[in-house]
């Protein structure tokens, strides 16, 4: 699933072996590897369009990393270097994992004496139910009573990713008490299925426990000890720095191929708005802090260069090891299957045991990975959008230049496998023909709502009222997008800000059908180039709609391929076969 989103990964070793203690690990470098590699590194920038990226291979035995800067870390040319700051965005789940195994050895050691529910011992298998009482709740009774911490970390909840449900403005609190609204997909622990909210989820824990923020405990409990003096969570904290990579996407506009400067993906740079996307996505740091983590990480917990014990090993020990099924075979024959863990997948290349994680968010990519085994560890980091198939590629070449493996082109591999990934709507979407009479669209405007996701969705017809909130709508996306003027006629668009999107635009395929795109609007541009552009999240088919009718009147609509799937559609019954159902309220 987290492969199948980003390609976030390869696939993984199943096995419960545990990091080697340092003085097991193999002595590698006889030569430096990544200049062996420029040629290659240059090339595949080139053929992707890489802005910038950083790379690093890290040695548990040895306090001198490699590192390889290519780009650019902004629009005024300055280079990308081993101090440029990143997003790496879901690689951010290991810090929070890690963060609450450090909290529950603190409560086990009688460090952390916050007052817990009566009876409850704070540990791995405690159950949510019973940490959080007032808070927690599934629509599926059996999971809201059994799930613990392993199973909310991972991803067998039986919850799909729901991504559209949270929004800024939405507290982490509020966003844990409106779980219990979402639909899930599967059983408990039937199967893996990633999602984001629980790690918000393990924030807001966090939070509750330590008596601090999650962004405060993770400051002070890794980066701090750790020596990450320029990691943090706060998007302005990093621009100011100075360091702040800018970033690009090349799949904007009505083609999906321009090339766009984006600015930072979160909406708002608020406490509240970075505190609910900390514990999935929210880490900023550089690939000189990140050789400080992995580094640790391959020697059990321990600052290699203080020797204190930052991390205690029996968590990493948990959150390093398989604790559900990812993928039950290997992509390739090269690869195993995959388990996860806590913010970790675990799988292995040609016999190499590798502990990884990709990460994504718009404009950012990472991949971070650790061969245990081998007492190396392997960064990769860029400000480029969708690069993670390149990141993985590289991480697989480097290998192969360690251990004397054959070459293999990973790029093309991992490239198709991820074409073939890319979500599609539940149906071909296709609009009217040209002798098709469809109903009247301004019967389908109005305001929507749905239990579990945060605010209402107005969807606007055009012309709308000068005075009205839809003229905003409206003229954004007349500036934005190059097809409004011949689409509008039959199109509802609406201001839908979510963490990831800012928009949604349903065209009419049928008189009750429409497919619904998800979009980010820029109507300013972005740095240098102020004119208006949008990126659409979903451009492969995008997501379906249907509208419901009550009485003769518009009850409401179904949406597939919203990320609340998988579930099979019965055309003409969208309130009880959609995966999301949104009620007309006004």
């Amino acid at each position: 699933m987290l492969w199948k989103i980003y390609l976030l990964s390869l696939t993984a070793l199943v096995g419960a072996s545990q990091l080697p203690l340092p003085g097991d690990t193999c002595t590698l470098r006889d030569h430096s590897v990544l200049p062996q590699l420029s040629k290659y590194i240059n090339s595949l920038a080139k053929q992707f369009k890489i802005p910038g990226l950083s790379l690093a291979v890290v040695y548990a035995d040895d306090d001198e990393p490699e590192y390889f800067n290519l780009g650019v870390r902004s629009e005024e040319g300055e280079s990308s270097s081993e101090d440029t700051l990143y997003c790496i965005a879901s690689n951010s789940k290991a810090f929070t994992a890690t963060a609450l195994g450090i909290l529950i050895d603190d409560f086990e050691h009688g460090r952390n004496v916050t007052a817990l529910p009566g009876g409850v011992e704070f540990g791995w298998k405690t159950k949510l139910a019973d940490l959080l009482p007032d808070e927690w709740a599934l629509k599926d009774q059996w999971a809201s009573e059994k799930t613990n911490l392993i199973d909310m970390l991972s991803h067998v909840t039986g919850l799909p990713r729901h991504e559209f449900s949270y929004a800024p403005g939405e507290t982490l609190q509020e966003m844990v008490e409106t779980l219990r609204y979402l639909e899930p997909t599967f059983e408990f622990r039937e199967r893996f299925q990633y999602n984001n909210m629980m790690y918000c989820t393990a924030s807001y824990i966090i939070q509750k426990y330590s008596g601090q923020s999650h962004m405060s405990f993770v400051a002070e409990r890794l980066f701090k000890p750790l020596g990450m003096n320029s990691s943090t969570f706060f998007p302005e904290v990093a621009f100011n720095s100075g360091m702040l990579a800018e970033s690009w996407l090349d799949t904007a506009g009505p083609g999906f191929n321009e090339t766009r400067r984006v600015p930072y993906f979160l909406p708002e740079w608020t406490e509240a708005v970075v505190a609910l996307n900390a514990g999935p996505g929210g880490v900023i740091s550089s690939a000189r802090d990140l050789t400080h983590w992995v580094r640790t990480l391959l020697n059990e917990g321990t600052n290699p260069f203080t020797r204190e014990q930052v991390i205690p090993k029996s968590v990493l020990d948990t959150v390093t090891v398989g604790h559900s099924m990812e993928a039950g075979k290997g992509m390739f024959p090269e690869l195993s299957p995959t388990v996860y863990g806590g913010g970790w997948e675990r799988w292995s290349y040609a016999g190499h045991e590798m502990i990884q994680h990709g990460g994504s968010v718009p404009g950012f990519s990472s991949a971070i990975t650790l061969l245990p085994g081998d007492g190396v560890g392997i960064l990769a980091l860029s400000n480029g959008d969708g690069m993670g198939f390149i990141l993985l590629a590289l991480t697989a070449r480097i290998m192969e230049e360690l251990f004397s493996l054959p070459h293999i082109d990973w790029a093309g591999r991992f490239r198709n496998a991820t074409a073939d990934e890319e979500p599609h709507a539940s149906e071909p979407v296709t609009g009217p023909s040209a002798s098709e009479t469809l109903a009247p669209i301004s019967q389908f405007a109005g305001t929507y709502a749905r239990p579990g996701y945060y605010g209402n969705l107005t969807l606007c017809a055009w012309p709308s009222d000068p005075t009205s909130a839809c003229n905003a709508v409206l003229s954004d996306y007349a500036l934005a997008d190059p097809d409004f003027v011949s689409q509008n006629k039959t199109t509802l668009y609406a201001f839908w800000g979510r963490v990831f999107v800012s928009h949604v635009k349903l065209s009419q395929l049928s008189n009750t059908t429409f497919s619904l795109q998800a979009d980010s609007l820029y109507v300013s541009g972005c740095g240098k180039d102020t004119s208006p552009f949008y990126v659409r999240r979903n451009p492969q088919g995008g997501a379906l709609a249907e509208f419901g009718f009550r009485d003769s009147k518009v009850s409401g609509f179904g949406a597939w391929g919203l990320s609340a799937g998988p579930r099979e559609r019965v055309p003409g019954q969208p309130e009880t076969s959609s995966e999301a159902w949104f009620d007309k309220v006004e």
